[in-house]
C-alpha cells in the first residue's frame, strides 16, 4: 500500500494498492468553520460541499476507509516524516449500526450511509435523538431502515450482539490471523476480514495488545428495544447509531484501539472519498 500525494485534485491524496479498495483518494481532513472537531452531522454536510467544490461525488470516509487512511499516512510517515495529516485522531465515518431483535435474538447490522436526502435525514434524526438525550428507534418495516438491514444481511454484516461491553480481543497474529481479525462482530463493523487484520496488524505495531469495541451489550439492547422515552414499543424497532474510529484525542489520549459504535459519543475529524461508488442504495 503506497500513499500519493497531492493528487490532480488539489488537497486530495491517493492510495494505490490497498486492501480491499485497490486504488483510492482522500480528501484533505475536512474544515470547520470555528476550526474545531466535527459532529457526524456536520461531516456528512462537509461532504456534500465538497463534492460541489470538486464537481465529483465525495462521500463520509467508511470505517474501512479511515483505517486505510490512517495505516498509509502513519507507514508513509516512517520515513517522510510529513505527520499523519490528523488520521490518528478520532474519526467520523459514514458506516452506522442498526440494531434490532428477530427471534427472540439480538443482532447488530453495520452498513455505510451516503449523502443523499434520505440518508441525510436519518442522519439529523440520530444527531437531534442525541442531542436531546435518547436514542433513535425506527420500525423495521420503514421503507429505508428494512433495505438497510437488507443490504448488510446481503453484504454479511449482520452480527449476534456481545456480552461484555468492551469487546477486547487480541491482536497478535499468527500466520495473518488474529482473535481480533477473525471475530464475527469486528468483521461486520470494518466490513471485510482483510481490513479487520489490517487494523490488527497496525494495533499490534503500535504495541497494542488488543482491539476493543464498545457497543450496546445484549442486557442493554433488551431494555432499550423495549422502550421508547417513557413509552413501550414492539420489538421490531432498531437502534440506529453512528460509528467511529478512536484516536489520540487533543488530552494526548491514545484512544485508536476502539471502535465505537453506540452514539455519537464525541466530536472527530473526518474526510471524504472522492469518486467512490454510492454507499448503501
Amino acid at each position: 500500500m503506497k500513499l500519493i500525494k497531492p493528487q490532480a485534485i488539489p488537497g486530495t491524496y491517493g492510495v494505490l494498492d490497498a486492501p480491499v479498495f485497490g486504488t483510492l483518494e482522500f480528501t484533505s481532513d475536512f474544515p470547520s468553520r470555528d476550526g474545531n472537531d466535527l459532529n457526524t452531522a456536520q461531516a456528512f454536510e462537509t461532504a456534500r460541499h465538497e463534492a460541489r467544490i470538486f464537481q465529483r461525488d465525495v462521500q463520509v470516509q467508511s470505517l474501512g476507509h479511515a483505517i486505510v487512511a490512517r495505516v498509509a499516512f502513519y507507514n508513509d510517515n516512517k520515513d517522510s516524516k510529513k505527520g499523519w495529516y490528523r488520521t490518528n485522531e478520532p474519526q467520523k465515518t459514514s458506516t452506522v449500526s442498526l440494531k434490532f431483535k428477530d427471534a427472540n435474538e439480538i443482532f447488530t447490522a453495520f452498513i455505510e450511509l451516503g449523502t443523499d436526502g434520505q440518508s441525510l435525514a436519518l442522519v439529523w434524526e440520530m444527531y437531534d435523538a442525541e442531542r436531546h438525550g435518547r436514542e433513535l428507534l425506527k420500525p423495521l418495516d420503514n421503507p429505508l431502515v428494512s433495505r438497510l438491514v437488507q443490504i448488510a444481511r446481503d453484504n454479511k454484516r449482520i452480527c449476534p450482539a456481545v456480552d461484555a461491553r468492551p469487546l477486547k480481543l487480541s491482536t497478535s497474529q499468527k500466520n495473518g490471523r488474529s482473535d481480533y481479525g477473525q471475530n464475527p462482530n469486528i468483521i461486520a463493523v470494518i466490513g471485510n476480514v482483510e481490513l479487520a487484520e489490517l487494523n490488527a496488524a497496525y494495533l499490534q505495531e503500535r504495541g497494542a495488545e488488543h482491539g476493543c469495541l464498545w457497543t450496546f451489550t445484549r442486557a442493554s439492547l433488551e431494555n432499550i428495544l423495549a422502550r421508547n422515552d417513557h413509552e413501550f414499543i414492539p420489538a421490531d424497532h432498531a437502534l440506529i447509531q453512528p460509528v467511529g474510529l478512536g484516536g489520540i484525542n487533543s488530552h494526548g489520549h491514545i484512544g485508536y484501539v476502539s471502535i465505537g459504535a453506540f452514539g455519537f459519543f464525541s466530536d472527530a475529524r473526518a474526510r471524504g472519498v472522492v469518486g467512490a461508488r454510492k454507499f448503501s442504495w
